[in-house]
């Protein structure tokens, strides 16, 4: 019997320009991002993606997406498909996976002295597996959609297809990405390291896109931000939770922690701008933070909320921290109380008693998140101390 051959035919997807066709090529650059070319060579003809395929290489999927990989059977013979093994040799079709197509806000993007686009704030949205997952397209100030790069998966490109082959599923949870400064903000020791932008892989062929741009544009400042990445079988931003745990139902991945800065301390003055969202806390596209704040009166303190229950009770009576429109976070403001002070009546040498606070706060997710995300425990600041700095005598 002679060996059959079957090959997938790929393209067909719509499409307004060349790079939303294929994936997008991390050393390419131009003034506009939607002038790029396909990194994969495809093109956009007729509103419809046109695969280029040569006869070393081919690809498939409406939008070309993937290239193919040849399989045999002694059913079937030679396939050149976009189907792949994964776990528990499960046949997986990577064409079930959307890459690209989110809708994100390009916002007003930085070039450089050429006038070539380096990075815009819409990044951020199809970007949060780590640098190098995909890049919002679309005109400054306008709505664009996300583009995925080589090997990333799902609408907002989340997922790379090491994780899909484990198990993942789009929409649900995030692998990798969270901003990290030590190996130790990425999960357990043997879930995930902070990767930094000049690191490379030893194996060129299992090298990422994320490492190949990072090594092509280092001179990029922005691009050097350090992110979680996480080991095989391992997930969430932070890498804190097994793939086979969230599909099971059994766990889910959590907002960050917040961060308080400064920690607690004694300050003069009468107001101290507290930040609970201090790096490397990075869940303000996914989660919210809030919190309450425990003005104290007597020594020792009793704790006003506990570390898990008091979430409910944040979002019963808690404050919710305000974003600005470029999604940074504010800060909690606490204020030196002078009719408090004016009760308590002044010492000796004719000064106000200091006042003592504590901040109490917890990250929880958005209202109408898809992914499978549970809120942070609730976290207690240090003892702020705040004493009024003393008005100064007209004739001193």
């Amino acid at each position: 019997t002679p060996l059959k051959m079957t090959t997938a035919e790929g393209g067909g997807g719509s499409c307004s320009r060349d790079v939303e066709c294929g994936w997008y090529h991390p050393s390419a650059m131009a003034a506009d991002r939607r002038d790029l070319p396909s990194g994969n060579g495809a093109r956009c003809l007729v509103g419809h993606c046109v695969c280029a395929n040569s006869f070393e290489s081919k690809y498939g999927c409406p939008h070309c997406s993937v290239q193919l990989r040849a399989s045999f059977s002694y059913d079937e013979g030679i396939a050149v498909t976009t189907k792949v093994r994964g776990k528990h040799h499960k046949l997986i079709d990577l064409c079930d996976f959307q890459s690209g197509g989110a809708s994100c806000e390009v916002g007003h993007c930085v070039r450089d002295q050429d006038n070539k686009t380096l990075e815009c704030p819409g990044d951020r949205f199809c970007d949060s597996a780590g640098s190098g997952g995909g890049v919002c397209i679309g005109a400054d100030g306008e709505r664009g959609i996300c583009v995925c790069g080589h090997g990333y998966f799902c609408s907002d490109c989340s997922l790379h297809e090491s994780d899909i082959l484990n198990g993942a599923h789009c929409d649900l949870y995030i692998t990798g990405g969270a901003y990290c400064k030590a190996d130790t903000d990425c999960g357990p020791d043997v879930a995930g390291y902070c990767a930094k932008p000049s690191w490379r892989y030893s194996d060129y062929k299992d090298e990422t896109v994320f490492d190949r741009m990072a090594n092509l544009i280092d001179h990029v400042p922005t691009l050097d931000k350090a992110f979680c990445k996480c080991e095989p079988d391992w997930t969430c931003r932070r890498c804190e939770k097994r793939v086979n745990d969230l599909e099971g139902g059994r766990q889910r991945c959590n907002c960050d922690e917040p961060i308080f800065e400064p920690p607690g301390g004694r300050f003069n003055g009468s107001r101290l701008h507290v930040d609970v969202t201090s790096a490397p806390w990075d869940s303000s596209i996914d989660c919210e933070v809030l919190y309450q704040v425990q003005r104290i009166q007597n020594v020792p303190v009793v704790p006003l909320l506990r570390a898990r229950e008091g979430v409910e009770e944040l979002r019963a009576r808690g404050q919710r921290l305000a974003t600005s429109a470029g999604g940074r976070q504010s800060t909690v403001v606490l204020k030196y109380d002078l009719s408090i002070a004016a009760a308590a009546g002044k010492d000796a040498e004719g000064r106000s008693p200091p006042q003592l606070f504590v901040v109490y706060a917890a990250a929880v997710p958005k209202a109408n998140m898809t992914w499978l995300l549970d809120p942070s425990r609730v976290v207690r600041s240090e003892i702020y101390v705040l004493n009024a700095a003393r008005r100064r005598s007209a004739h001193a």
